[in-house]
């Protein structure tokens, strides 16, 4: 940043500071609507930890232990045959 652009910075600031709060909350959200926010970019290693805990997020229990030991004996079964 140059020193113009950091003197008219601060010639606005001191400008606007004596304006009521919402109109330089006002000004803030119209400086920001300005402001084009970049896309993430994912990376080529994956998801992050937390995507992934969003993505295996869920509002069921968990099954029990032998809801699972059922469920293996069912797979050996249809793969192995009884």
């Amino acid at each position: 940043m140059t020193n113009v652009e950091q003197q008219e910075i601060s010639e606005v600031a001191a400008r606007v500071a004596t304006w009521p709060p919402a109109e330089r909350i006002k000004l803030a959200r119209k400086i920001l609507e300005t402001v084009e926010i970049p896309t993430a970019k994912r990376s080529s290693r994956g998801y992050s930890a937390a995507e992934v805990i969003a993505l295996l997020h869920s509002r069921q229990p968990a099954p029990d232990d032998q809801t699972v030991q059922r469920w293996v004996d069912e797979h050996r079964t249809e793969k192995y045959g009884s």
